[in-house]
């Protein structure tokens, strides 16, 4: 299964986990590509500050979730593991950035 750019825009991200989750075979993978919070506090915060703005302008995108977490309190186990900021650090784009790159493994207990 691939998931991009979906995470940030869905009303409930761990329900939506919990879902893809149940639909994935044994040893599942989803690959995704998301844009996520930034570990940086002054880059979280700034998130933080345009989340209500950006939403109504960007489809109930949400720039700041912590898309990684969400996944491991979900029981996926990732491997592949990336953050990426290919966007250049300027207005609109530092908003969206950085982007988690992974392979999420539904594994089997």
């Amino acid at each position: 299964m691939v998931d991009t750019l979906v995470l940030c825009s869905v009303d409930d991200p761990a329900r939506a986990l919990a879902e893809i989750k149940r639909v994935l075979k044994p040893d599942g993978e989803l690959r995704l590509y998301e844009h996520v919070r930034y570990k940086n506090p002054i880059g979280g915060l700034s998130q933080d500050l345009i989340s209500p703005a950006w939403q109504w302008l960007g489809a109930g995108c949400h720039p700041n979730r912590d898309t990684e977490r969400y996944l491991r309190e979900a029981g996926f186990e990732l491997s592949d593991v990336s953050v990426r900021k290919d966007a250049p650090p300027i207005p609109p784009m530092v908003f969206t950035r950085p982007h988690l790159q992974a392979v999420a493994r539904r594994t089997v207990k």
